[in-house]
């Protein structure tokens, strides 16, 4: 994070009670391209570090008998249907849902 340049009043790790670092470079592209280079790590490195935070919040919470809100899948059956139950709980506290 120090070696990123400010973008905005003060940066993410800054603000956060909690940062889950990937801790991968910056500049962090392996494909290369006659347009330049793509597919960055930490764009795989942080949805996996996500999961794994998923998957041990629910079962922690299974464990302790806590129902978890879950996004559902548009493709699934009903899945608009509990997402919307959560669009209705959740909008009056982050009103940009």
């Amino acid at each position: 994070m120090d070696n990123a340049p400010a973008r905005s009043f003060a940066k993410l790790g800054e603000l956060a009670d909690v940062l889950l670092d990937t801790d991968i470079p910056p500049g962090d592209a392996v494909v290369p391209t006659p347009s330049g280079t793509t597919a960055a790590l930490s764009t795989l490195c942080s949805a996996y570090l996500w999961n794994l935070l998923l998957v041990r919040l629910t079962t922690l919470a299974a464990a302790n008998h806590v129902s978890v809100p879950l996004w559902q899948s548009s493709n699934l059956p009903d899945g608009d249907t509990a997402n919307e139950r959560h669009l209705n709980h959740y909008r009056a506290h982050v009103p940009m849902l």
